[in-house]
């Protein structure tokens, strides 16, 4: 009889413990719809934007600038989502669009093909050709074409610099050859993954917790940084010491934070050391930010937190 009440009490504790679990999930999914009803409303509200742009006839982009201080050319910042390759699109980056416009920027922020209906060279394509229409057509919005930054969190960051070292290496990216972009002044890559091996992998989920979110970035990694020609440390890896001239970019900013539970230090790390081992002109600063998470900076930047938005601006400008 003891013996059925303490499983009893066991069962009741499980139970117990995943209906928390489950509260937990659906309270953090209402904030969530709650942040996605509050970009939309900003996003309708602002008179700043020119919406939907196509820039290769099958994704689209906004700009957002002052139609009343075209004659300026302000400093341009190129916004690329994250979203593990399978998420999100450019309406998570309205705040970030609005912060920019608020500080004298003009900003770009473009879509760019999901999995499972692109894979990465389909990604890598509407990077590419965002960054490209915005050298040929940001003039016409007030853009300096002279000072254009572009900013890539996570998996925007991998597709990022993937795109930059195949368009400045002149490889191919599925049946085309990238040719170089124009000079960019500065690119701020935010906790990327740029290697794939399990070790990355084991860097989710910890406590071996069986979360579906977690199984399912787990399944499109293996997809996308498995793929061949998929990771910019591999591929740097194929060139031997100083025989790369330029990535095309002035600077780099490398970021890492602190409390990332997705990506380990080590990607950025070998990052650095294969472009400064086969470019040692390239100019990288090393950005370790203390006490917030993978998604710490883009979730900051969306609730309004104002420390977590001053080190954004001073990341773009430095």
């Amino acid at each position: 009889m003891k013996l059925f009440n303490i499983s009893k009490i066991i069962l009741i504790f499980i139970a117990s413990f995943i209906g928390i679990i489950k509260a937990s999930f659906l309270t953090q999914q209402i904030e969530e719809l709650k942040k996605v009803k509050e970009d939309l409303d900003e996003y309708n509200n602002a008179n700043c934007i020119s919406r939907n742009i196509s820039f290769n006839n099958k994704s689209q982009l906004d700009v957002y600038f002052d139609p009343e201080t075209m004659e300026q050319k302000k400093p341009v910042v190129i916004n690329i989502h994250g979203g593990s390759w399978y998420n999100n699109d450019k309406m998570n980056s309205v705040s970030t669009g609005l912060l920019l416009h608020e500080n004298d920027f003009v900003a770009v922020i473009p879509n760019y093909v999901l999995f499972p209906y692109g894979q990465v060279e389909d990604m890598i394509n509407d990077v590419y050709t965002s960054i490209k229409w915005t050298f040929d057509n940001i003039d016409k919005f007030g853009g300096d074409t002279n000072n254009i930054t572009v900013v890539a969190h996570s998996s925007g960051a991998h597709l990022l610099a993937l795109t930059l070292i195949k368009a400045a290496l002149s490889r191919k990216n599925g049946n085309t050859t990238l040719v170089p972009l124009p000079d960019i002044k500065r690119v701020v890559l935010m906790n990327g993954p740029y290697e794939f091996d399990e070790a990355m992998l084991k860097n989710i989920n910890k406590e071996e917790n069986e979360d579906n979110e977690d199984n399912l970035f787990k399944e499109i990694s293996l997809a996308i940084l498995g793929s061949n020609d998929s990771c910019p440390i591999d591929i740097l890896k194929e060139y031997d010491d100083n025989t790369i001239t330029t990535f095309g970019v002035e600077k780099f900013n490398i970021v890492y934070a602190s409390g990332d539970n997705v990506v380990s230090e080590t990607s950025a790390n070998s990052l650095m050391a294969q472009m400064k081992r086969t470019c040692p002109s390239t100019d990288i600063q090393y950005f370790y930010l203390e006490g917030i998470g993978h998604d710490g900076i883009v979730n900051g930047i969306r609730e309004k937190d104002e420390e977590i938005q001053t080190s954004f601006l001073l990341l773009i400008q430095n």
